[in-house]
């Protein structure tokens, strides 16, 4: 019995594996003397080029690299933040100022800007970190004893923005390439005709 289906309406793998019961049933016809071979020969491997595709991981090496620098920066924005907080509940006078003034300007910047997305994260690191380089809030970290601290996230923010960059000028050279030889095609075309 055959029922009609809208299979537009079908999710990628409701769809495969819908295909999969029709492969299944094909297989188990007695074809004899029928000429269906071929056409069930193509759809097989339709079907597996279909699933080769659809199981292929949703994610590339680069998002999972990505995913880790991102972590790394925001574990060490967290420690310097942590550090900077403890140090205000110090005894020695100093050491509490000190912290009590960074927390203030990491305060200004987003006590929480390891939550918000990438580029707005990337954005307020940039203009904490500019703020805190300043010789005045250096000295105040090193009064703190957050000098490594400070060090680590500047580093772990670096490695991050480095590789967003690197994917950045990637792309965009390969849309270069795939424009150029676009318009390289249309213009043979052109030529031809």
């Amino acid at each position: 019995m055959f029922l009609k289906m809208t299979f537009s309406l079908l999710l990628i793998d409701e769809l495969l594996g819908y295909a999969n019961k029709i492969s299944k049933y094909l297989k188990s016809l007695n074809k004899e003397g029928l000429q269906l071979d071929a056409a069930i020969a193509k759809f097989e491997a339709m079907l597996t080029r279909a699933l080769e595709a659809s199981n292929r991981s949703k994610s590339s090496d680069f998002t999972s690299l990505l995913h880790a620098k991102d972590f790394r920066r925001d574990e060490s924005y967290l420690a310097f933040r942590n550090f900077m907080e403890a140090c205000m509940h110090r005894n020695n006078e100093t050491v509490a100022n000190a912290g009590g003034t960074i927390c203030r300007i990491i305060r200004g910047h987003g006590w929480s800007l390891h939550a918000g997305g990438r580029k707005n994260q990337s954005a307020k690191m940039a203009s904490l970190s500019k703020e805190l380089n300043s010789e005045a809030n250096q000295a105040l970290i090193e009064a703190a004893g957050g000098k490594d601290w400070y060090a680590e996230m500047l580093t772990n923010n670096a490695a991050y923005e480095s590789l967003t960059i690197g994917f950045s000028l990637l792309a965009n050279k390969k849309r270069s390439h795939c424009y150029l030889k676009g318009r390289i095609s249309k213009l043979y075309l052109i030529k031809i005709f």
